[in-house]
């Protein structure tokens, strides 16, 4: 639970921030990638895309560690 806070809150709180720049008529993806005037480097888009996916792929391992050790124990 506290894993997923970490990292829905980042995502809601950029949202918002897009919002009040007005920031929202284009690819978040494409490059440069920018937060209003401001360039934002590569390398932090995409730890900031690849964080949620490890998380999850993370949290499907210890649930199915979790099935494995309850079904053949």
């Amino acid at each position: 639970m506290a894993g997923e806070v970490l990292l829905l809150a980042p995502a809601v709180t950029v949202h918002i921030v897009r919002g009040i720049l007005r920031d929202t008529g284009h690819n978040q993806m494409r490059k440069p990638h920018r937060l209003g005037s401001t360039t934002l480097p590569g390398g932090l888009i995409i730890t900031y895309m690849w964080l949620p996916i490890a998380g999850e792929i993370g949290g499907i391992l210890v649930l199915f560690a979790g099935f494995v050790r309850a079904a053949f124990a």
